[in-house]
């Protein structure tokens, strides 16, 4: 998700009833700062712990990085991985064209990914229902998945965005699957542009979603981008990549004991 600080989603029962439902069931981090402007610092500083000087208008294109990432930790833990980016049509695309806007997309901006590996597991979003009714998913330790620029709420309306979640997530939350899982639901940059109102403040909202996490808690301890990556790699027990993730707490608080 996309652009919207933490007052816009949460609280707003008329624009996000589905969002404030899970954030009242499960957990919700309510003093998320991301820790850079834009999309695309946001998308590097989570999956690569990058530094937060990364120019807002890049894309995979103009900003690929040469570097070790997320990715290569789960390689390396012999962990399987798998994306499903909405309207992105080709496999691991980086031209961006109607709704799909490839600087929400991950992968693409590693150039150590094999353009095979790519292909194989940056599809489009259009194969997740199928994979998660076949079993399929099931064989992905790690997922990512990214709605399209109007789904996400950058370009339309918080209640486009709780809709398009209650229609599509709420499927894996209640299947089988969901026993072993940890959905993160999180706004990847800084509110002020866009849609956003001005005056809303700094946090983004994030909602975990677990039958490991506390049950209607509010954690106000204060995290951002490397926290949500930091959480990642303890979850796995990954190590880090020793970069600002390095330092980073986990958000254990929002786990139960």
């Amino acid at each position: 998700m996309s652009n919207r600080a933490y007052s816009e989603v949460i609280g707003n029962l008329a624009g996000a009833p589905y969002q404030n439902a899970l954030a009242n069931q499960y957990s919700v981090a309510s003093n998320y700062q991301p820790d850079c402007a834009g999309t695309a610092c946001g998308i590097m500083a989570t999956y690569g712990a990058a530094p937060t000087n990364v120019d807002s208008r890049c894309t995979p294109l103009t900003c690929s990085v040469n570097g070790t990432n997320i990715f290569d930790l789960l390689n390396s833990a012999s962990l399987r991985w798998h994306g499903y980016i909405e309207d992105m049509s080709t496999p691991c695309n980086p031209i961006g064209g109607n709704l799909y806007d490839p600087k929400y997309n991950p992968l693409i901006y590693y150039t150590d990914i094999p353009g095979s590996t790519c292909a194989e597991n940056d599809v489009d979003f259009s194969l997740f229902q199928s994979d998660l009714s076949s079993g399929s998913l099931a064989n992905y330790n790690y997922v990512w998945i990214a709605p399209n620029r109007c789904d996400n709420t950058h370009g339309c309306d918080v209640s486009v965005g709780d809709t398009w979640l209650k229609n599509n997530i709420d499927p894996l939350i209640k299947s089988p699957l969901f026993a072993s899982s940890v959905i993160f639901i999180v706004y990847d940059s800084k509110p002020g542009g866009g849609l956003s109102c001005g005056s809303c403040g700094p946090n983004s909202p994030v909602i975990v979603v677990s039958p490991f996490v506390q049950k209607g808690f509010v954690d106000t301890a204060q995290y951002g981008h490397y926290n949500l990556l930091s959480t990642v790699e303890w979850i796995y027990d990954l190590g880090n990549l020793g970069r600002s993730d390095a330092t980073a707490i986990p958000m254990m608080g929002m786990f139960a004991p």
